[in-house]
């Protein structure tokens, strides 16, 4: 990303801001995005793979991205050592052995700040979409499994009162409750797993709002952010190399950022699918 730090730099060989090339984009199929799972397609939590494969790679991704973090980190302390005169000497010295590299630096240098400038306004103003986004679609799909529910709850409060249980109370299993009563509201249950059934593809499915949403996201990712922040921290490394600092292992971390956002956003969705059926094995739960 962009490293304010590296200006002095340029303000004592040039009076410049630093910044740096773009590198190459790490295409979606390869890096830390052939980690990220396809999406599920299943109802449930409770026996869907996905999940435990949604946190490995959440796990894998992260410990990539700290290890790069580690190694750019020791390359820009090696870098922060160099004194403020030396930085200076060497940056002059090296533009004036290579002038048409030095041409180059500088017009990257100037390409980055006002690719700043002209592109943060819509990277913020789309990340706080995206966010709102995802906020609104979990409301919508809550506000469609209740509309899914009422009949079901509508008839299990009805239940409630008739043999005199709270309304709030989740179920009317007492040990004084009558059988009768306690085989109406299994079939209750029964009814709001069918519902939950009816309801789950339309949300769940491949080409349903869930699915929809993560591809515009993961694409608006990959496309738009992970440029925008290589662009940012992309003088980086050359400039390390100018200053004779180590620079090869120092790699731009944005990919793996934007691929943790995504798989942390698929985490938050998903979570909202249930555990379980209600009924199972002839037994059934109000939760």
């Amino acid at each position: 990303m962009f490293n304010p730090s590296m200006g002095r730099v340029m303000a004592a060989a040039v009076g410049a801001l630093l910044c740096m090339p773009a590198l190459a984009q790490t295409p979606a199929a390869t890096g830390p995005w052939a980690k990220v799972p396809p999406l599920s397609t299943a109802c449930y939590q409770g026996t869907d793979p996905f999940v435990a494969r949604l946190d490995a790679a959440l796990t894998a991704v992260n410990a990539a991205r700290t290890r790069q973090q580690a190694a750019n980190q020791t390359i820009e302390d090696e870098y922060q050592r160099i004194e403020p005169m030396e930085m200076a000497s060497r940056m002059q010295q090296w533009m004036m052995s290579n002038p048409q590299a030095a041409m180059k630096y500088m017009q990257g240098v100037q390409a980055v700040g006002e690719d700043f400038h002209a592109k943060s306004p819509a990277i913020n103003t789309a990340t706080m979409r995206f966010s709102a986004e995802e906020k609104d679609l979990i409301k919508r799909y809550q506000a469609a499994l209740k509309a899914a529910y009422a009949p079901a709850q509508a008839r299990h409060n009805a239940l409630k009162t008739k043999i005199g249980t709270p309304v709030e109370y989740p179920s009317v299993k007492d040990p004084g409750t009558p059988g009768w009563a306690m085989a109406e509201e299994d079939v209750i249950m029964g009814e709001l797993d069918q519902a939950y059934a009816a309801l789950c593809p339309q949300w769940w499915g491949a080409t349903a709002p869930i699915h929809a949403w993560l591809k515009t996201y993961r694409t608006w990712l990959t496309q738009e952010w992970v440029p925008y922040a290589d662009n940012l921290g992309s003088q980086n490394a050359q400039t390390y190399a100018i200053m004779g600092t180590p620079s090869a292992s120092w790699r731009a971390t944005s990919a793996e950022e934007a691929a943790i956002k995504y798989l942390e956003a698929a985490q938050r969705l998903f979570a909202e699918r249930r555990e379980k059926p209600r009924c199972s094995a002839g037994a059934c739960t109000y939760f």
